[in-house]
């Protein structure tokens, strides 16, 4: 019986399970969303687009809490579809 697997000579199938940060919009501090700084009286410049935000008015910030723990249930339930895929019953 040979044993299955997806592995080529230079490649090796691996699977991690992690979390990922989602990046929240707010306004930017700098220019209160609107994009541009500048431009008001005895500024000879005239408005200019924001340097933190490139004109967009927002800017993505990262979570402020602590990423959670992986459900050990989770992390079972993949470790056995991962062996049962890979070991499949004749």
């Amino acid at each position: 019986m040979s044993k299955f697997t997806h592995n080529t000579e230079d490649w090796e199938l691996h699977a991690f399970l992690d979390w990922r940060a989602k990046k929240h919009p707010e306004d930017c501090d700098d220019c209160g969303g609107c994009g541009e700084v500048g431009g008001g009286l005895g500024d000879l410049d005239g408005a200019r687009q924001c340097y933190n935000c490139h004109g967009s008015g927002v800017i993505l910030k990262d979570p402020t809490t602590q990423h959670p723990e992986i459900p050990p249930a989770l992390v079972e339930h993949m470790r056995r579809a991962w062996w049962d895929y890979h070991n499949p019953k004749e």
